[in-house]
């Protein structure tokens, strides 16, 4: 008796020790990233989002005020908005402050999502240890950090999606329980990101598949009360959000096999690698062996007869589903491929039917991430100081009755205070700012030269990095009408 006590202690405490050498991990690193590397002056969409905020505030409703005049905003997922207007209300006006506590709700969601990823591989994979090195390898990848700690929709969606596939993976076990958390994961997970639909789509799909009509109607139900949801929203606050329809009008109109073709390429080619491994540029050659892979499984499945099994045939659909809806967009941020990853290895895992296998296959990718996370401390600057530094030089200048023409509005109106012109042929002072990379600036001072005489061209002491890493300069540019 006393022995097995002392073991049982043992594995407590193995737990409580790799966990707390978990939760150390992700806090270094996530620091690292956020504080150290300044991470919340490199991607642009937190910006967007905190304009519309303060243009609630201001009176104009739902706009994105990084541009003159006002735009409608491009998508109806806007609920990190109303997490900053709350934000607001509580006396964080500041941009950069409410950065900081989304950050830490982000940081927050991101040790949830492992935890469900944790359950989910446990439940489907069955071995402690490959989960483990799972789990590992989404730990060491930069990328998830990248996009999860940003103050945007995507670390709170993923989480939310997580959730819905565990519950729907383990629907047996505690029906209406699951039923009911899955009702509330609908109402809002479309506000965050409008592929959550996919979750319960993909799960109506099955459940007619299998002629389970009960739960094919339940889903069903679940899809139209997540549509309605932002719908109603949306309608109450006269939220005007064009954007996606346009974009979706022009992609149908517009799309040839070629799109096709270049979709594909980018999905496996800048898409997988950064889901996979965190690489931060596309790679042709690990795309061809992504692609080879997904072949290789899809026969694996076909012969050992996985299709039949109703975990791995929702999982497998889900990602074919998310992969068709990045293929539609034509837009292959790994951002967009967070929710399949943890399906696609339970879906590799299964078809190898080999732990050793498996292991070696989970160990080499874990080695490929550590070289790529090597490479970025060491030979990639990361660090966006230079954004924040410039921002501060730049406002304690006086160019409040300067135009504004940028390569990117959204930065701009966080760093420079001011909202960038949609177009040239809105300019009106004699003298203009343009930021952007040398070639942007050299096409908008030849369009400027057509319509005024440009008088003197000063290269300003002010540089940005873009989210690329791209080096935004800053032009003044006199002119006067011919």
């Amino acid at each position: 008796m006393s022995y097995h006590v002392a073991k049982t202690g043992g594995i407590l405490y193995g737990k409580i020790f790799y966990r707390t050498l978990l939760i150390l991990f992700v806090s270094c690193l996530s620091y690292y990233y956020v504080i150290g590397r300044s991470a919340n002056y490199g991607l642009s969409d937190a910006y967007y989002y905190s304009s519309i905020a303060e243009s609630v505030f201001q009176g104009h409703g739902f706009y994105d005020i990084t541009f003159e005049p006002k735009q409608p905003v491009v998508t109806p997922q806007n609920a990190i908005v109303f997490i900053h207007m709350g934000l607001m209300a509580c006396g964080l006006e500041s941009p950069g402050d409410r950065f900081i506590v989304l950050n830490a709700i982000n940081y927050v969601c991101f040790f949830l999502f492992l935890w469900i990823c944790f359950k989910i591989l446990d439940k489907t994979v069955g071995s402690s240890r490959l989960s483990a090195a799972i789990v590992a390898s989404i730990v060491l990848s930069l990328h998830f950090y990248i996009f999860f700690l940003q103050p945007i929709n995507d670390g709170i969606f993923t989480l939310l999606a997580m959730n819905a596939v565990y519950l729907i993976l383990t629907i047996n076990e505690n029906y209406w329980r699951n039923v009911l958390c899955l009702f509330l994961v609908a109402i809002l997970i479309m506000h965050f990101r409008l592929q959550g639909l996919l979750i319960f789509g993909t799960a109506a799909v099955c459940s007619l598949i299998n002629r389970n009509l009960k739960s094919a109607v339940i889903f069903l139900l679940m899809c139209v009360i997540a549509v309605s949801s932002i719908m109603i929203l949306s309608s109450v606050l006269n939220i005007n959000s064009i954007g996606i329809n346009s974009v979706s009008q022009q992609i149908i109109q517009n799309y040839t096999l070629n799109d096709f073709v270049q979709g594909v390429v980018g999905v496996f080619a800048n898409g997988f690698p950064g889901l996979f491994w965190g690489a931060g540029t596309q790679l042709e050659w690990a795309g061809l062996l992504f692609f080879l892979v997904m072949v290789v499984i899809v026969v694996r499945m076909i012969q050992k007869g996985l299709y039949k099994d109703l975990n791995i045939q929702f999982l497998f659909l889900y990602s074919a589903f998310v992969i068709g809806f990045v293929l539609f967009f034509n837009y292959f941020s790994p951002r967009l491929f967070a929710t399949i990853l943890i399906p696609l290895w339970v879906i590799v895992i299964k078809s190898v039917n080999d732990i050793k296998i498996s292991g070696m296959i989970i160990g080499i990718n874990i080695f490929i991430i550590m070289c790529i996370l090597l490479y970025r401390f060491f030979f990639w600057d990361i660090n966006y100081d230079l954004n924040l530094q410039n921002s501060k030089q730049f406002l304690a200048q006086d160019y409040g009755n300067y135009d504004l023409v940028s390569q990117d509005h959204r930065k701009m109106y966080f760093f420079m205070g001011k909202r960038s012109l949609k177009s040239l042929a809105q300019i009106k002072n004699g003298k203009t700012l343009l930021v952007g990379t040398e070639e942007f600036v050299a096409k908008k001072i030849d369009i400027i030269k057509r319509f005024k005489h440009v008088d003197e061209i000063v290269l300003l002491p002010y540089e940005w990095k873009s989210t690329k890493g791209d080096i935004f300069s800053t032009y003044l540019i006199m002119a006067s009408s011919e």
